[in-house]
Formats: C-alpha cells, sequence, structure tokens
C-alpha cells in the first residue's frame, strides 16, 4: 500500500484549513508526516489504549503552531465538552486523568 504523508499533500494541493484525521490508531503516525502548521486539526482518541499516541499528536501539533484544544465525546460530535479552549498541557493532562474513554479532539492556532 502506498503512503502519502500530510506534508506531500499539502505540496501536492496546498494547506488547508481544516484537517479530519481518522485513520483507527494510526493518528499519531499521521502527525508525524506533517511539518507545517494547519489552522485547524480534528482527530480521534480511543482511550485509554491510545493514550500515549493522543499525547503525542496534541504535542506535535502545538510544537508546529501556538494552539488551543477542545474535545467532544459524543458521536457525532454535536458539542465541545470543554466551556474554553485548554493549552496543550491542560488537555493532555486530561487525557491522563483516564476519565475520556473516546474524544474527538480539535486543535486550532491562535
Amino acid at each position: 500500500m502506498k503512503v502519502i504523508t500530510l506534508d506531500e499533500l499539502i505540496e501536492t494541493h496546498g494547506i488547508p484549513a481544516f484537517v479530519k484525521i481518522d485513520v483507527e490508531g494510526y493518528e499519531a503516525e499521521v502527525f508525524a508526516g506533517l511539518s507545517r502548521a494547519i489552522q485547524v486539526v480534528c482527530f480521534e482518541a480511543n482511550l485509554p489504549a491510545y493514550e500515549e499516541e493522543t499525547v503525542l499528536c496534541i504535542e506535535k501539533y502545538a510544537r508546529l503552531v501556538q494552539a488551543e484544544f477542545n474535545y467532544t465525546t459524543d458521536e457525532p460530535p454535536t458539542v465541545f465538552a470543554s466551556n474554553s479552549w485548554l493549552s496543550a498541557g491542560a488537555m493532555c493532562a486530561l487525557i491522563r486523568t483516564k476519565q475520556i474513554s473516546y474524544a474527538e479532539i480539535y486543535g486550532r492556532a491562535v
């Protein structure tokens, strides 16, 4: 199977305003192929099974752009679970509490 990185897609099609990543546990690998800032990203987190991968995704996005995060816990997503946007550190800390079993995490550039 041929794999294409987000950087390769950006090179071909330009920088998108929004990217939704839903690759069933391979989110960290997708973020590994990204070296440019994107305005808004969204990715799925199945917890606690993919806790470390989720933290890696949050940390990677926060290295690319000054970012803040929010999340939903319902499927399909309808409303953010947090009343305010969280820093990368606060989002990672929340993930590590093991109080959430599923989330769609949204990161946005500020």
